[in-house]
């Protein structure tokens, strides 16, 4: 058998790189690489790096170290940890390997995904296939934050659900970190129009409501669709809960996200106006609970 060949950068090996600055580094890298090192490095990603280096020495495995510096690069400190990569929409983790040295993290988190062509039906054209595939590819498959021990959370997500991303949003900004059983009779009375849903943000031209301010102000409205997928959602995430063994009466929202889904394109067919395009959109909701303390 033939022995492993051992790594080398610019002749030199891993345990000769990770003892060298920053600096003697980037004087063996290439020029667009030393430019961006000479610049200056993100202190607070090393810093981070470091502390999962040291995780690893103890024998145990870190969580993934969440950046958004994309133009930053791989240096020889962080080759054996994950980097999770902020890719415009998810955190894509990136283990680090030995050959990804002088690249820009960005390199391995890609903004966009290839669109996969399927065969044409009778009669159709090659541009109308794109359309399932399309499809597919904007299904969420991972929940926004990781790093969780499962056995003590119970989550749900839903994909594509046909409400607005806005009024989701506003929801919560509302119910993020309370009980459970405190905001369903609360979504349940702006459903029944005793309360409004206070809109802090996404609140151009609309009226106020009589009564008292709510969450600090007097703007709101009723959104019924959303309100009822979130009901929706609470109760899924407690059946969930209570399928796992943790108790469904004292559970606590830990995490909410709500992000862009799939936007379904159609024509209308009738009237004097006919070839107008309509856009319906869509959002992906998730939630993780648990037990409150």
């Amino acid at each position: 058998m033939m022995a492993k060949k051992e790594f080398t950068f610019k002749g030199k090996g891993l345990g000769e790189l990770q003892a060298m600055s920053v600096k003697d580094f980037a004087k063996i890298c290439n020029s667009r690489t030393r430019r961006s090192l000479l610049r200056g490095v993100n202190e607070h990603l090393l810093k981070k790096v470091k502390a999962a280096q040291e995780i690893i020495k103890t024998g145990k495995y870190p969580k993934p170290v969440k950046t958004h510096d994309r133009d930053h690069v791989v240096l020889p400190s962080m080759v054996g940890i994950t980097v999770a990569v902020y890719n415009g929409r998810d955190f894509v983790n990136v283990e680090v390997k030995e050959k990804m040295l002088g690249h820009f993290l960005g390199e391995f988190s890609l903004t966009r995904k290839r669109l996969q062509h399927g065969k044409a039906g009778i009669g159709a054209t090659k541009s109308s296939t794109a359309i399932t595939a399309r499809w597919w590819k904007m299904v969420k498959k991972e929940y926004q934050i990781q790093g969780i021990n499962p056995k003590k959370i119970a989550s749900v997500m839903m994909k594509n659900k046909p409400v607005s991303l806005k009024y989701s949003r506003e929801v919560i900004s509302n119910i993020k970190g309370k009980r459970v059983d405190k905001v369903m009779p609360w979504l349940k009375r702006i459903l029944e129009h005793e309360e409004f849903l206070p809109l802090r943000k996404y609140n151009k031209k609309v009226a106020h409501r009589k009564g008292d301010s709510k969450g600090m102000t007097k703007v709101g409205r009723f959104p019924k669709r959303t309100i009822e997928a979130f009901i929706e959602l609470l109760e899924s995430v407690k059946s969930n809960a209570d399928y796992k063994g943790l108790d469904s009466d004292n559970l606590l929202i830990h995490h909410m996200f709500a992000s862009q889904g799939f936007s379904r394109m159609s024509y209308q067919s009738q009237g004097r106006i006919s070839g107008k395009k309509r856009q319906k959109k869509s959002t992906h909701l998730e939630i993780i609970v648990m037990e409150a303390r």
